[in-house]
Parts: structure tokens; C-alpha cells; sequence
């Protein structure tokens, strides 16, 4: 089996957001790329793919401020 070498490359912050979303969205329990609607009464509030709902959105920023705030939190990239 031959060895690759992994890219290194820097994730914009809107694919990092991604991530944690479609984390906290498995961490609900939800599947990521399934379909939900939430509702309140009879107004639909959320319509869409589960990683985008707002709740999971706020959760992936939080996240990313946190880790951002850590005291060892660098410029460097993955893995240098």
C-alpha cells in the first residue's frame, strides 16, 4: 500500500461551520443531510437539510469561538 501525503490547506470559516454543524446535527440525532421541518402551531419556522437548522448553525459558531479562544489556539496549519 503506497503512502500519500495529505493536502495541506486552510478551511474558510463557512466550511468550518459546515463541520461543526453537521456534527451537532448528529449529535441531535439527526441525520445531517435529512430533510426537517419544525413547527410551531401551524407556522413552519424551518424548512431544509438538518445541519443548516439554525439551532445547529449557532451551536457549529459557538463551537468555532471556542476553540478559537483556546490559550494555544495559533495561526499554525493542521498538523505543522
Amino acid at each position: 500500500m503506497a503512502r500519500t501525503k495529505l493536502k495541506k490547506y486552510a478551511l474558510t470559516t463557512e466550511e468550518r461551520i459546515e463541520i461543526l454543524a453537521r456534527m451537532a446535527a448528529e449529535m441531535r440525532g439527526q441525520t445531517p443531510d435529512g430533510h426537517l421541518s419544525i413547527r410551531i402551531g401551524d407556522r413552519v419556522i424551518y424548512k431544509g437539510v438538518a445541519w443548516q437548522d439554525p439551532d445547529n448553525i449557532a451551536s457549529a459558531k459557538s463551537a468555532l469561538d471556542a476553540l478559537r479562544r483556546r490559550p494555544d489556539a495559533g495561526n499554525k496549519p493542521y498538523g505543522s
